[in-house]
């Protein structure tokens, strides 16, 4: 799987929703998306309203690599992966809760799948996210774009049917 511009491999940010978590705790999750085979681009810690604001490991603040957003008041962990992923600008986005410590090849395995399994039955599942991405940005012809491969990836009626909510849904225009 490579992306249009000639082969290279695709952007993925992680995204790290937190509330009140040990400022432990989000050190190692940091450090193990930064150990991935399978580079992340960008990091985004979203501090879904703390009552105690979450802050970054003192090696991180100067990262250019990762971000801190912090939600004025607790919105649920929906709201905040919402308010990273309307940050990036990333062709994947892997979310990750704290204290999860993936395996350093994790992200190198679900490319490898996707790039493996292209004809997938799930593929279309994230061609529609994706797509949803993008209409959330505003750009609704990427997001047309994506929901036009969901559509023909889409194995049966009732799946077309989910891509088509979710133009309808996000205003993309419906078919």
């Amino acid at each position: 799987m490579s992306d249009q511009d000639g082969g290279k491999r695709p952007e993925v940010d992680a995204i790290i929703p937190v509330y009140g978590e040990r400022s432990e705790a989000l050190a190692a999750t940091l450090s193990a998306c930064l150990k991935q085979t399978f580079p992340v681009s960008r990091i985004f810690v979203v501090d879904d309203g703390s009552p105690e604001p979450v802050s970054l490991p003192a090696w991180a603040e100067s990262s250019p690599q990762i971000s801190l957003i912090r939600l004025s008041e607790n919105q649920g962990i929906s709201a905040a992966r919402n308010a990273a992923i309307a940050r990036s600008s990333a062709t994947f986005l892997a979310c990750v809760n704290t204290e999860v410590l993936p395996d350093p090849d994790w992200l190198a395995t679900c490319h490898d799948y996707l790039a493996a399994h292209p004809n997938s039955d799930n593929r279309w599942r994230i061609m529609t996210a994706i797509g949803d991405v993008y209409a959330a940005k505003g750009d609704t012809a990427k997001a047309r774009e994506q929901y036009d491969k969901a559509m023909a990836a889409a194995p049966d009626a009732a799946d077309r049917e989910e891509v088509q909510d979710s133009i309808n849904a996000m205003g993309a225009g419906g078919q």
